[in-house]
């Protein structure tokens, strides 16, 4: 009985663990996310500022 209890508790630990792991990588995969969607929008405002700036010289 023991025995059976401590392998159910090893599983539930186990099924826990790999949950907490999933739950990590999927924040870890957002947060790579929302750095790349940053570094666009700075790469857009970069692009429109040099964009001005030539139509400024040009005139």
């Amino acid at each position: 009985m023991m025995i059976t209890l401590l392998l159910l508790v090893l599983h539930l630990l186990l099924l826990f663990l790999l949950l907490l792991f999933l739950f990590l990588l999927l924040l870890l995969l957002l947060l790579l996310l929302l750095i790349i969607i940053i570094i666009i929008i700075i790469i857009i405002i970069i692009i429109i500022i040099i964009i001005i700036i030539i139509i400024i010289i040009i005139r």
